[in-house]
């Protein structure tokens, strides 16, 4: 069976419109790399039914998706995402607004290369077609500042037909360089993308991560203060994610979902 969803529902995160009634959301977050082990096809199949069930009684549904292509990412990462988006649009059928997979699936400038832009973390969004009036995805302009709404009835279904990022619809980035500390990987996978929608006129902004994880448990447990040097390198992380989203944000509510890479008790782990 796949591993299961990890989910936020949330009911009044917005302002309806007299006489309507809320806009019931769902937002998810989900390290997939799992689905892309074996038999991808039935597993992914089994994710999305699973997905269904949970957006049974949601009007709008958000999922975050960190190691998309799992392990298999080099082997035809774009082929995998769009057999994925055939799927999902099937299996919600024609009652539902698809957004695709929004996830840079080029992988022809790989890790460990210096000038990379992969990070495989995505999202799909899906929502009913009877609300699309009432909901809005934000347009971006160079340098982060806000252009524009609009409307999902006015948008494009699927919105994008082949895994991307449309960039004027999306804030991502690989995480610098220098931030790769000599303990972490040379090569990286990890980074974020961030997105804004409006719901019945509330603004929210939703960001998925995927944090540095620990290359050694064992190294982990070596600390002179009270965190690891990896701690201090996802610390360092989830700060730039912060510092460069907040400027786009305008002061509206910001949800941070993705792969964080902690441990709640690292000696626990180790033992």
């Amino acid at each position: 069976a796949p591993p299961k969803l990890m989910a936020t529902r949330s009911g009044h995160a917005h302002v309806a419109p007299p006489n309507t009634s809320p806009i019931r959301t769902l937002l998810l977050t989900h390290n997939v790399g799992g689905l892309f082990e074996g038999d991808r096809a039935v597993a992914v199949q089994r994710w999305l039914a699973e997905l269904l069930a949970f957006a049974n009684d949601a009007d709008f549904v958000v999922v975050h998706m960190q190691e998309l292509g799992g392990a298999a990412w080099r082997a035809g990462l774009a082929s995998m995402l769009s057999s994925m988006a055939t799927s999902a649009a099937l299996v919600f059928g024609r009652d539902w607004w698809f957004s695709g997979v929004l996830c840079d699936a080029d992988v022809s400038d790989p890790p460990p290369s210096p000038t990379t832009h992969f990070t495989a973390i995505g999202c799909m969004v899906f929502a009913r077609m009877t609300v699309l009036h009432r909901l809005a995805l934000c347009t971006l302009v160079q340098g982060g500042s806000t252009s524009r709404w609009t409307t999902l009835d006015s948008l494009s279904n699927p919105l994008v037909s082949t895994p991307s990022i449309p960039a004027e619809h999306c804030l991502h980035s690989a995480f610098p360089r220098d931030f790769f500390h000599d303990i972490v990987p040379k090569w990286t996978r990890k980074g974020f993308m961030c997105t804004r929608w409006r719901l019945d006129g509330r603004v929210v902004n939703l960001v998925n991560v995927h944090l540095f994880h620990d290359e050694s448990n064992l190294f982990a447990l070596r600390r002179t203060g009270t965190i690891s040097e990896y701690a201090k390198c996802r610390q360092r992380a989830l700060r730039h994610v912060i510092t460069t989203v907040l400027p786009i944000t305008a002061g509206a509510p910001l949800f941070v979902f993705g792969d964080f890479n902690f441990r709640l008790d690292q000696q626990e782990v180790v033992r």
